[in-house]
């Protein structure tokens, strides 16, 4: 008879393998309340493995006021309370924290840089984990570098792609800008004018070139407060630009 296949429980069985470890090592030589702050940090990754979260947080924050060296414990509150945008502020502020007073534990070291590089900061995340130190006796050390050499081959591939998608958003800057040039020498002011607005939506810094083209579309197009804003822009990047102060008395002298 063939018997139904069953999922195995992988994350209850590592983190119940992790924490048996765990308490092996610290329970014997703190005693009772270290022993019932493993019990709550167990309770508490039960908990989650049955999605009850917010029982969750609670028993890992329990485990970590019992003991203050169960780092882990607060490391999981912090990660299922930035679950929601609404707590990542206040797991943003725990981490913090946690960040300045046990900072030197490598498993905080690494989750710090794990949260950097959640926000989009890879410089960040890079510098945090070039300082993380395993020592050579860490109960966990093949696990953690197993985790840094992860979260670092993530960093790589992650500033590769910001590398990749700031170039790609420059050359296509530069394809707008060309455009609009050849859109404006050819008369089509239309067209110059929809690309400029375009480069200059960005928010990226602008040329007080792309200003200038704007404001000669306006004025071929006879919006002449608008060509008159884009060129008193310019001229306050390029105190020095003939061209520029030029059509200022142009529109000087057109003004009713």
């Amino acid at each position: 008879m063939n018997r139904p296949i069953r999922e195995p429980q992988t994350r209850t069985f590592i983190r119940t393998a992790f924490l048996l470890a765990l308490a092996a090592i610290v329970v014997g030589s703190t005693g009772c309340t270290t022993s019932r702050a493993i019990r709550a940090w167990y309770a508490g990754a039960k908990a989650e493995d049955r999605g009850r979260h917010a029982k969750a947080r609670r028993h890992y924050a329990e485990a970590f006021e019992r003991n203050a060296d169960l780092a882990g414990a607060e490391l999981a509150r912090i990660r299922l309370a930035s679950r929601t945008i609404a707590g990542r502020k206040k797991a943003a502020e725990a981490l913090d924290e946690l960040v300045s007073d046990k900072g030197s534990k490598p498993e905080v070291a690494i989750f710090a840089a794990w949260w950097s590089l959640f926000k989009g900061d890879a410089k960040a995340a890079r510098q945090q984990a070039s300082g993380v130190e395993i020592p050579p006796k860490h109960p966990h050390r093949a696990l953690l570098e197993k985790r840094l050499a992860t979260l670092k081959a993530r960093i790589v591939i992650e500033s590769e792609r910001h590398k990749r998608t700031k170039d790609a958003a420059t050359i296509a800057v530069a394809d707008q800008v060309v455009r609009s040039e050849v859109a404006l020498n050819s008369g089509d002011y239309s067209r110059a004018r929809d690309l400029l607005n375009g480069v200059i939506a960005r928010g990226d810094a602008v040329d007080w070139r792309l200003r200038f083209n704007l404001a000669l579309a306006y004025m071929h197009l006879g919006e002449l407060d608008l060509a008159r804003r884009q060129l008193q822009t310019a001229a306050s990047s390029c105190k020095a630009c003939p061209a520029v102060h030029r059509n200022l008395a142009v529109l000087a002298g057109k003004a009713p």
